[in-house]
């Protein structure tokens, strides 16, 4: 029997499956593709993140794939619809001095966190769960082509979970982005770096954001117009929205999709010995580095719970999700702010740039709570 079973390897599985390895327990991941994602999605962490890897132990494996600025260094600049300068971020130092404004590859940080639980976790890929029972004693975890007994369950099996859906708890939608948006992570060939910084466009007809991130690579994120639902079909408009925004004279586009952002919460985070986190317990558009940053809270908690060896799922809901309902409003905010309706953008940045120099302000974007 195992002490817990993680479902799903994305990065927060990851994360869980190599924390409480590191305690010793007998853990096993499952997952029902054949491999890990190999597409980058999150881009932004925090403090929070690299304390969570370096008790995985993978924070000097990881260096080479995430990059940050020193203290006091600007991080992000937010620009209008005619790209005139709004107010900026700058770094600032959180838990054990890390950094609270990192950018990762996260394809790279995923291989090395699997490489690190080989030989430490069971691990079983193309395994779907598809059914799981609950008693006093232990969890059966059954899959197409096997069965496993657990005494706890952490479903990390992103916001379409499998297991939410077998525990029938339901996920409450708070709001979902009107537009699609074109996400694209660039490789920068002969890169020379003069903007060492994230960018922010806002506007009621288009916002993007612009993001270097470490060995060369790029992010992009466009809000496509109505006419645009077939971009991926065009690169020649890609590379002419890419002009429009960045000044790279040879990029490859590595990989490239769509997206509609949704901010939803599932009802409950647990039920009795089985608990969600991550993506399968809330998503959220990815502004304010809300999403990633957010499972790997949740995995924190866990692992404070499992290391003192006081485990209750009750007390990991109290403590996360009033603290989320705030981060995914915070979230709705800041998307807000970046697609105003075309009166309040006249009004709204007017008023933004009055009060940017607040420092309750910047505290408050920067969520330094």
């Amino acid at each position: 029997m195992y002490d817990a079973i993680i479902v799903g390897s994305g990065t927060v599985g990851l994360t869980i499956a190599n924390l409480l390895s590191n305690l010793g327990l007998k853990i096993c991941l499952i997952e029902k593709g054949s491999v890990t994602n190999d597409v980058s999605k999150a881009v932004g962490v925090n403090d929070e993140c690299l304390l969570a890897w370096q008790l995985c132990g993978v924070l000097e494996k990881i260096s080479d794939y995430i990059g940050y600025n020193q203290e006091g260094e600007i991080i992000l600049k937010y620009f209008d619809a005619e790209k005139r300068k709004i107010f900026a971020l700058h770094q600032s130092l959180g838990v054990d001095n890390f950094p609270k404004g990192v950018v990762i590859l996260q394809n790279k940080i995923d291989e090395i966190l699997l490489q690190n639980l080989r030989g430490k976790v069971d691990l079983f890929f193309d395994e779907e769960v598809i059914g799981i029972i609950q008693n006093h004693e232990f969890i059966a975890v059954n899959t197409k082509k096997n069965s496993y007994e657990t005494k706890y369950l952490i479903a990390a099996d992103g916001r379409e979970s499998s297991v939410r859906q077998l525990l029938g708890i339901k996920i409450n939608l708070l709001s979902e982005s009107k537009d699609e948006w074109l996400i694209l992570n660039l490789l920068v060939k002969n890169r020379v770096l003069t903007k060492e910084f994230a960018e922010v466009f806002c506007g009621s007809q288009r916002s993007v954001v612009s993001c270097p991130l470490p060995c060369d690579h790029h992010r992009l994120e466009i809000s496509l117009l109505k006419n645009e639902h077939d971009i991926l079909n065009h690169e020649e408009k890609i590379r002419k929205i890419v002009s429009a925004y960045t000044d790279f004279p040879n990029y490859e586009i590595v990989n490239k999709f769509k997206l509609r952002f949704t901010t939803a919460i599932a009802e409950k985070y647990y039920e009795n010995h089985i608990a969600l986190c991550g993506d399968a317990a809330h998503c959220t558009a990815p502004f304010a580095s809300a999403g990633l940053v957010s499972g790997v809270r949740d995995c924190l908690v866990l692992y404070e719970m499992f290391k003192s060896k006081n485990i209750k799922f009750s007390r990991y809901q109290k403590l996360r999700y009033q603290k989320q309902i705030g981060s995914l409003k915070l979230a709705i905010k800041l998307g807000q702010v970046m697609r105003p309706s075309w009166f309040s953008e006249k009004i709204l940045f007017f008023v933004i740039r009055f009060f940017a120099r607040s420092r309750l302000f910047i505290s408050y974007l920067s969520l330094r709570s």
